[in-house]
């Protein structure tokens, strides 16, 4: 199955630079396109719900990806696709592939033999390693010309594209373990049968299955993707979700990033160099993103250790990062500090190209496969906005399951029964939130807490506050009383407070671009309702009620949130 040197010297590392030699443009010789994707990776991932085994399947996963990052460390009797690259092929994983990372390898075969002999390699790999997971793998053969020809090379790698999006959709084969009635089942999956304790907690009564051994056991020894974004620091994993929660009142943030159109970017490339800079400038730009947007979030001793533990640990986990996703669990108090930080950090690397994001905010104890259902469903609203308006702006949205409850169907019918109405005279809708975010109002709504007071973190909640919590929630609820009446009650409060606090809301209603003092000029100002003219029909949302929620999150945070 080795490659010849001379057909990739002459051929392939050519037709892969930056300027393809003139002969290969009348190379009408066969090649042959592979690509393959790895097939429901986070089912995989979340398939259990405690974090060693989050973690042990996602560093797995990344290892058989062949994910560069953990190259330098790899799993006993693991082979990744970097590997499998070099034993069968003779190629070099970064220089003579298309593409290879995030659970998707593109590559250039000499032949149909060759390609189809490496597919077979690549479908076993991952059951074999993993038990379950499995990758879907097509081929396209065409001519060296067709590779080289600016307009014929696009249309090649999004027709293979779509070949194996079809497969994907098509009836697969899965591994399946049999479980008799009379057999226990593995706590963690909940699927297989148990067959042992862990070792590692010989005084707990509870069977795994192997699968779920080995991930719990490659979670705890293995280094993460937090130690490798930051590998002069020297910090331990957390031991669980309430390690995290302990950082934030017991309040924990999933937050998951995709890019948008990042796909159409990479495969509208007119050749295969322009393909690989492309993607390689996405990768490192979602790095150095993820970089800065968690430099200034540094270990901190746990404030309920695990009798093994005696360093500083994690505040957040990284779980995954691939392509142009990004997965983390992190404190609640500093998802949305984060989030902003991601945003505009993309959004300045990249121009054009923007993130969105979907946050779940839960208790410690909320499973993690909940959290990751409802982010992914807050990605989605996020990204359907995002297409409705046109805009090319990022955007961001968030639920938050212990004040808002589980959406029974999705985000957009749990806010469609929850917090839409019609006004009492008739007329124009009213929403009692203004998400999904663009990342220029999102930007608003920080700098209103901000305003608010709730950033500082040095001082106990009533004094950091300065704004009565209670007060916040009473213009909250009235928002409920209907339009003109909450507008009333809004006026009718203000009147009331002290001047420091009329001028925290003025400048809180600054960010907004409402000044209430131009209605004695007679202004038509119907704060705090702002008028929506960016959807099918045109309504009225109020911000207020989401300013409110994320401002008793961030101020409910204990006084040493960022003590290291």
């Amino acid at each position: 199955m080795q490659i010849s040197l001379d057909w990739r010297d002459r051929v392939l590392r050519p037709l892969l630079s930056n300027a393809i030699p003139a002969p290969l443009h009348r190379d009408t010789t066969s090649i042959v396109l592979l690509g393959g994707d790895v097939d429901k990776a986070q089912s995989y991932i979340f398939e259990s719900s405690g974090l060693p085994d989050v973690r042990g399947a996602s560093r797995l996963l990344s290892t058989l990806n062949g994910e560069r990052y953990f190259r330098k460390e790899p799993l006993p009797n693991v082979e990744g696709v970097d590997g499998l690259l070099v034993k069968y092929l003779g190629l070099d994983p970064d220089q003579d592939v298309l593409y290879l990372g995030g659970g998707s390898i593109l590559a250039l075969m000499p032949d149909v033999a060759t390609a189809e002999a490496f597919k077979d390699v690549l479908i076993r790999a991952y059951p074999s390693a993993t038990g379950v997971a499995t990758i879907t793998v097509e081929m396209m053969e065409c001519r060296v010309c067709d590779i080289a020809d600016k307009k014929i090379f696009p249309e090649k790698i999004q027709a293979l594209q779509a070949k194996i999006r079809r497969a994907k959709n098509a009836v697969q084969w899965v591994p399946f373990y049999e479980r008799l009635p009379f057999m226990q089942t593995c706590v963690a999956c909940q699927v297989r049968p148990a067959e042992a304790v862990d070792p590692s907690l010989p005084n707990e009564p509870k069977y795994y299955c192997h699968l779920c051994l080995e991930k719990r056991r490659i979670g705890r020894e293995r280094r993460f993707w937090n130690s490798v974004l930051f590998p002069e620091v020297r910090a331990a994993n957390a031991a669980d979700l309430g390690q995290i929660g302990a950082f934030s009142n017991n309040d924990i943030a999933l937050l998951y990033a995709d890019g948008d159109g990042f796909g159409k970017y990479v495969f509208s490339a007119t050749s295969p160099g322009e393909f690989k800079n492309r993607s390689e400038n996405i990768r490192r730009n979602i790095w150095d993103t993820l970089y800065d947007a968690l430099k200034d979030l540094p270990p901190r001793k746990p404030k309920s250790p695990s009798p093994a533990q005696n360093e500083k640990i994690w505040p957040y986990e990284i779980i995954t990062v691939g392509g142009d996703d990004v997965l983390m669990i992190l404190p609640a108090t500093e998802v949305f500090t984060v989030t902003q930080r991601l945003l505009n950090g993309m959004q300045a690397r990249s121009g054009a190209l923007t993130l969105s994001i979907g946050i779940t905010i839960g208790r410690a104890s909320t499973p993690i496969r909940v959290l990751y259902e409802i982010a992914r469903m807050a990605l989605k609203t996020a990204k359907r906005r995002r297409f409705e308006t046109q805009s090319q702006e990022s955007f961001m949205d968030f639920h938050d399951i212990t004040r808002e409850g589980l959406p029974a169907v999705s985000l957009s019918h749990h806010r469609q029964h929850q917090y839409r109405y019609k006004r009492a005279q008739g007329g124009d809708g009213l929403l009692l939130t203004g998400r999904p975010y663009a990342l220029a109002d999102f930007e608003k709504l920080m700098g209103s807490i901000t305003t608010l007071g709730a950033s500082s973190t040095s001082q106990t909640r009533r004094a950091r506050t300065g704004f009565p919590l209670s007060q916040l929630h009473a213009l909250s609820d009235s928002l409920g009383t209907g339009f003109e009446s909450s507008q009333l009650y809004y006026l009718y409060q203000r009147s009331r407070f002290n001047n420091a606090q009329v001028e925290q809301l003025e400048r809180l209603e600054a960010y907004w671009g409402v000044s209430l003092n131009t209605l004695e000029q007679g202004a038509d100002v119907t704060w705090p309702w702002l008028r929506m003219d960016d959807v099918r029909e045109v309504q009225y949302y109020t911000p207020l009620r989401d300013l409110i929620l994320l401002y008793d999150l961030t101020g409910g945070s204990n006084g040493d949130t960022n003590q290291a």
